[in-house]
């Protein structure tokens, strides 16, 4: 760390916009143009992440780059770079005091929901993981975090009890997932073999102020096939099949949203490519969803939206999905 801060400026950038280009500005292209010289040294499936150390210059040449954890491994990388750098300097540039880009934010007047994943208390023994190695850290004990976007129209639509087909795909396939132990790979709608909500709404008055409740009943459920991943072996099949409850509660006569508590509860099987140490068979799991004041959840993007605005905003799922027996 002391020989980063003292010959080089730490830079860190979200690879998932610049590598899927769900954001398109000045600032993402410059880093889209470091990592194509580069060889991906993940892999060579075009949709594996580029993550890693990248030593450039400010005009975008690239001195080196890796993706290892190894403290000696990133002090000699970057000792290359200072020595080739110095030995031919890049001609002089005006640099701007700030760079434009564009961060992805939500509609103003959106809501925000923080989402948080569990696996339950019951006891789960981890399948065997990558290289081997058995499940360190008590690592499905972890909890997942993400945040939900809700747009205004949504919000309406829900107040006057309707639930919009964007909003319950986004919630199904975009957070109904277990993130517990790394990023996982988003739900398609060819997974979902069910899904369905029961939205009711009444009029109530809590200290004198009237007030819309909503109250949320669902079912769904969620499976793969084994999955091709690129240079990675087979994924096995995976699943979530489960009940999602929920109420929310608005101000009768603003519509400003005042609540919102829901719970997915179901059972899971399987996992992502970047998720092994699963616990073994299936698995309970839970995914709460509670309203947010944070300000930081509208400045950072969720998790899932580097699939792109669309793709986050409306994945494609039409309601109800009903099983076929």
């Amino acid at each position: 760390m002391q020989v980063a801060l003292r010959d080089f400026v730490p830079v860190a950038q979200d690879v998932q916009y610049t590598q899927y280009r769900s954001v398109d500005d000045e600032q993402t292209q410059f880093f889209a143009r470091i990592m194509d010289q580069v060889r991906n040294f993940n892999g060579s499936d075009e949709k594996t992440t580029r993550q890693g150390f990248y030593a450039f210059d400010a005009t975008g040449d690239v001195y080196g780059a890796m993706n290892r954890r190894s403290a000696r491994r990133l002090v000699e990388l970057l000792d290359r770079a200072k020595s080739d750098f110095a030995a031919d300097p890049p001609p002089r540039i005006n640099l701007p005091e700030a760079a434009p880009y564009a961060r992805p934010k939500p509609p103003r007047g959106s809501a925000v929901v923080q989402v948080f994943a569990r696996i339950d208390s019951e006891p789960a023994r981890s399948v065997r993981g990558r290289r081997g190695r058995r499940d360190r850290g008590r690592r499905n004990e972890r909890l997942g975090r993400d945040h939900l976007w809700v747009r205004p129209f949504e919000l309406r639509q829900l107040a006057h009890g309707r639930m919009p087909d964007g909003l319950a795909g986004r919630l199904l396939l975009n957070h109904c997932l277990d993130n517990i132990r790394g990023e996982p790979d988003p739900w398609e709608v060819s997974h979902v073999s069910e899904a369905n909500f029961e939205v009711t709404r009444s009029l109530v008055v809590r200290d004198g102020v009237p007030q819309i409740e909503v109250v949320l009943a669902g079912r769904f459920a969620m499976e793969t096939g084994e999955r091709e991943v690129g240079w990675r072996r087979p994924l096995p099949s995976s699943g979530y099949q489960g009940r999602m409850s929920g109420r929310l509660r608005f101000d009768a006569a603003t519509l400003e949203l005042l609540e919102w508590t829901a719970i997915a509860e179901g059972r899971a099987f399987g996992r992502s490519r970047y998720t092994n140490g699963e616990p073994a068979g299936h698995f309970p799991l839970r995914v709460a969803f509670v309203l947010s004041r944070d300000p930081r959840h509208v400045e950072v993007p969720p998790g899932m939206f580097f699939r792109g605005a669309s793709a986050y905003w409306d994945p494609g799922l039409r309601l109800p999905v009903v099983p076929i027996h």
